[in-house]
């Protein structure tokens, strides 16, 4: 929700010289942030990890089902 408003706040920045001062008081910590997740969802597995969940808890809802 953070990186959304951050994002949001930035691109109603129109110009770029109060877009720059905007970043530039955050340390441009969100741009360097939304990078960072990124690279650790796409290299770290997270995404396999959660089809594996996602799978597991669909198989157990079936199985609740035809009980």
């Amino acid at each position: 929700m953070l990186t959304m408003n951050y994002m949001g706040i930035c691109f109603q920045l129109l110009t770029f010289e109060k877009g720059m001062r905007f970043s530039r008081t955050m340390y441009h910590f969100v741009f360097i942030y939304v990078i960072v997740f990124f690279l650790i969802f796409r290299f770290g597995g997270i995404p396999q990890m959660a089809a594996k969940y996602e799978a597991k808890l669909k198989a157990k809802a079936e199985g609740t089902k035809t009980q």
